[in-house]
């Protein structure tokens, strides 16, 4: 993990590629530290400033991570951000969709709500290093080998239930307010796809057949969902900047051909 540093007004863990470039890509960890996003942070930051952050020991509740999200918006070149959450995360994200330094959001899963939360003695349990590599095979990676999965329990770790329980609370997606991105694994049941498709017309959903961590199990396969998705988002970005420039451009003429009468 990364050494703590002082975003703004919070102090964080943060990884910064600081690439120039058009789209700055923001993941959002959540519940899981950004290790989780290893693929994604590796591939992307070759075309993209990518960004992954997690809180302080002692700011690791759902409110820490949206303060410590809004000062790494607030950073300088911050212009077109589009920010990528899983599962308990995604609230977090959706509560920045609405600045207009954000160009889209992804959401790995959604769901309106649970029908029950995850139990302490069970979440505690699962997210152990004692726990069944086996077990967790067959509950969040289904296709993946299992050096692959225990790789993935020795480098991620997971928020204490008492900050996980916060994110609980707050658990479900709703309608998104500008171009969204859902990616629906078969086997993730925090997830359901009919309730994905419900959403409103924006939210696009591309289903991998996978578990929880589609990103970590099949990241060939995220990666190029998120790219194509990416290119879509660029392209619109592009498209606004020149119709903003026909705009001025526009304005300046008419300020220029009123100013000639005036003149004469």
């Amino acid at each position: 993990m990364q050494p703590v540093t002082r975003v703004g007004d919070e102090n964080m863990h943060i990884s910064d590629s600081n690439k120039d470039s058009r789209l700055q890509l923001v993941f959002a960890p959540g519940v899981f530290s950004p290790e989780a996003w290893k693929y994604q942070l590796n591939y992307f930051s070759e075309e993209h400033r990518t960004i992954s952050f997690w809180p302080t020991l002692s700011n690791r509740d759902i409110k820490g991570h949206r303060r410590a999200l809004k000062q790494v918006l607030d950073q300088e070149g911050i212009e077109n951000a589009v920010i990528i959450g899983a599962n308990f995360s995604n609230p977090v994200v959706q509560g920045f969709e609405a600045r207009e330094d954000v160009a889209a959001t992804v959401m790995v899963g959604a769901k309106k709500k649970l029908k029950k939360g995850v139990p302490k003695e069970v979440y505690q349990a699962v997210t152990s290093d004692r726990f069944p590599v086996k077990l967790s095979k067959k509950l969040f990676f289904s296709s993946m080998k299992y050096k692959d999965v225990r790789s993935f329990c020795n480098e991620v770790t997971f928020l204490d239930f008492e900050d996980f329980q916060s994110f609980q609370k707050r658990f479900g997606v709703r309608q998104p307010e500008k171009e969204s991105l859902v990616v629906h694994g078969k086997k993730d049941f925090f997830s359901d796809e009919d309730y994905a498709r419900e959403l409103m017309s924006s939210a696009s959903v591309s289903v991998l057949d996978t578990g929880t961590f589609s990103f970590y199990e099949k990241p060939q396969e995220f990666n190029k969902t998120l790219n194509d998705f990416l290119l879509k988002v660029e392209r619109k970005v592009i498209k606004e900047k020149i119709e903003d420039t026909k705009d001025r451009n526009r304005t300046l003429e008419e300020f220029e051909e009123r100013f000639a009468k005036v003149k004469n």
